[in-house]
């Protein structure tokens, strides 16, 4: 299986890292090149300010559509998570 993120086709290739401290596993694409990344997270302050940090985009999981009060700058937001099929294509 492939996945494309803006229009580039690669293998997809899934690792999992948990994060006892922070009681979160982390998803993320083998690869190095942090343009292939995505981070959904449903928190600002942690998810999404943690990606813009590392450089890499981010997708708001805002389930309650709540306002973006907190100057977060935000890649891609969705409302439902079978709103990142329009966003993450599989190959």
């Amino acid at each position: 299986m492939n996945i494309i993120i803006s229009d580039v086709d690669r293998p997809l290739i899934i690792k999992v890292a948990s994060i006892q401290q922070a009681r979160m596993q982390v998803y993320f694409i083998d690869n190095d090149d942090l343009s292939t990344i995505l981070i959904v997270g449903d928190s600002l302050t942690s998810d999404i300010k943690g990606g813009n940090n590392a450089g890499i985009d981010t997708c708001w999981y805002n389930k309650w559509k709540a306002e973006n009060t907190k100057g977060v700058d935000v890649t891609y937001e969705i409302a439902e998570l079978k709103e990142n099929n329009s966003i993450i294509k599989f190959t």
